[in-house]
C-alpha cells in the first residue's frame, strides 16, 4: 500500500471556531513550507498546524487545489497534513 502526503489549507470561523472549508495544497514544497514558516530543514512539517497569516496567505494561494476566497478578517486559515493510503 502505497502512502502520501497531503497538505491542505483548512480555514475556521473566528466566532464559532467551527471548520468552514479546506483544499489541498497541490505541489507544494517541503522546502516552501520551512522557508514561511521558518522551520529547521529535517522538521517534516507533519504533525502540528500551522497559523497562516497575510504574508504565507499570498504564497500559498497558487497551490490551491480549487479556486478559494481568502478572508483573514473573517477566518482563521492553518495549513495542515495528513497521509493519504492508495490500495
Amino acid at each position: 500500500m502505497d502512502k502520501e502526503v497531503v497538505r491542505e489549507l483548512t480555514w475556521f470561523d473566528k466566532e464559532s471556531e467551527l471548520l468552514v472549508g479546506e483544499a489541498e495544497l497541490l505541489g507544494l514544497e517541503l522546502t516552501t513550507l520551512h522557508h514561511l514558516f521558518g522551520q529547521w530543514p529535517q522538521d517534516p512539517l507533519y504533525s502540528l498546524d500551522y497559523p497562516v497569516g497575510e504574508p504565507e496567505i499570498k504564497e500559498l494561494a497558487k497551490y490551491l487545489s480549487s479556486q478559494t476566497l481568502i478572508d483573514l478578517e473573517h477566518y482563521d486559515y492553518f495549513v495542515s497534513c495528513h497521509v493519504r493510503d492508495h490500495l
